[in-house]
């Protein structure tokens, strides 16, 4: 259970490396600039909200995880 990803929540923001923020330094016009796409708005908006949902879904396990193994110290 302790294996939440959560970068789930940068689902519309590009994922970049240390590669192309250097590169970023130099574009001056914007031309590495990408972004991941959708088909309409409400499918992007749809596909975020259910990411964000995963994450809350994920710290809320992960805090129940921790109150169970607490409790199995604790006795």
């Amino acid at each position: 259970m302790n294996d939440i990803d959560y970068s789930l929540t940068t689902f519309l923001y590009p994922r970049t490396g240390f590669v192309s923020g250097i590169a970023r330094n130099i574009d001056l016009g914007g031309i590495f600039d990408s972004y991941n796409v959708s088909q309409d708005a409400e499918s992007a908006d749809m596909n975020a909200l259910m990411s964000d949902w995963r994450t809350v879904e994920g710290d809320i396990i992960h805090c129940i995880s921790n109150i169970k193994t607490e409790k199995e110290l604790n006795g």
